[in-house]
């Protein structure tokens, strides 16, 4: 520890990631949540066709089962906000896929982190996991004090709204911890209001399997169930209604100081007719670097056609 003071070395590391470019952290006891909520959640099959989400479900609520000798849970924020240069005006990608892949930039920064703390503090081991391992990393952010998970299940804070990303660093050593996140929503409902497809089927409860994000995103199917096709408007990628209409976001929202979240102009559609020309190869061009390359070229092509309301 430094000069042998856990309180010391948290307030260190946290300054530490601050100076690195992270514009929130905050730190929790590594310790087991309660999965009565997660196991009838997926019961209820709202995880739709992502498999994935029913494993590792005990390490999921016990990071030590993944990362043994963790004691404390580093969690970081960084925003991602900026302004619609309205480059697509026919098909909209989701604000947080304008850019470059968050999962690169946040990665190299909670390694710049580590690295740091290790070189700082004799005996520290650990992990850092961005949206990649079997962490529930909204319920570490709230329980470190980031935000509050709104009514919409996304991680809000004061400062930046929802317009965040999440990445947590997993550590051996006894770290103080912050208060959690305090619940800001008070009686608004905008978000379940304005959900398209009916998503948020109550306060802070979602089935992903009727999220327009989950169908342009992950989705494999070669077509969209007809009630989904009539509600995709001119989404192309993901789907921001719950977070446009949220007034912490109208309120909070700031420019992000990480341009390579901004709209990168190599990666806009002018028309929806011109995108269907393009092949796979223009495709991986335009998108390698680009969350949008997780929907793959032919679910890229599945939903322009949907948004051109042309059969799948």
């Amino acid at each position: 520890m430094i000069n042998g003071s856990v309180s010391d070395t948290s307030r260190w590391i946290k300054s530490t990631a601050l100076e690195i470019g992270f514009d929130k952290v905050g730190i929790s006891h590594a310790r087991t949540l309660p999965a009565e909520y997660y196991k009838k959640w997926l019961s209820q099959g709202f995880n739709g066709s992502l498999i994935y989400l029913s494993g590792h479900v005990a390490e999921r609520h016990d990071p030590r089962l993944l990362v043994p000798a963790s004691r404390s849970i580093v969690s970081v924020a960084l925003n991602y906000y900026h302004h619609d240069p309205n480059l697509a005006p026919e098909a909209r990608i989701s604000r947080y896929a304008w850019g470059q892949d968050y999962h690169r930039i946040l990665k190299k920064r909670l390694q710049q982190l580590y690295r740091t703390i290790v070189a700082r503090i004799s005996g520290v081991s650990g992990r850092f996991f961005v949206d990649t391992a079997p962490i529930l990393e909204k319920q570490w952010a709230v329980s470190s004090g980031i935000g509050w998970q709104g009514k919409n299940c996304i991680v809000i804070t004061p400062e930046f709204g929802s317009w965040i990303f999440l990445g947590e660093l997993l550590l051996n050593i006894e770290l103080e911890p912050d208060e959690p996140g305090k619940d800001l929503c008070g009686d608004c409902r905008k978000c379940l209001d304005a959900c398209p497809t009916g998503a948020l089927i109550a306060p802070y409860q979602i089935d992903a399997s009727r999220c327009l994000s989950y169908f342009t995103v992950e989705y494999r199917e070669k077509e969209f169930p007809p009630e989904v096709k009539d509600k995709i408007g001119d989404r192309v990628f993901g789907c921001d209604v719950c977070q446009q209409v949220c007034p912490w976001n109208s309120r909070s929202a700031t420019i992000s100081r990480e341009s390579r979240f901004a709209p990168d102009a190599t990666q806009s559609i002018t028309t929806v007719q011109e995108a269907l020309t393009w092949n796979e190869e223009e495709f991986k061009r335009r998108f390698k670097k680009s969350p949008v390359f997780r929907c793959g070229y032919a679910g890229f092509q599945r939903n322009l056609r949907a948004v051109q309301k042309t059969d799948c």
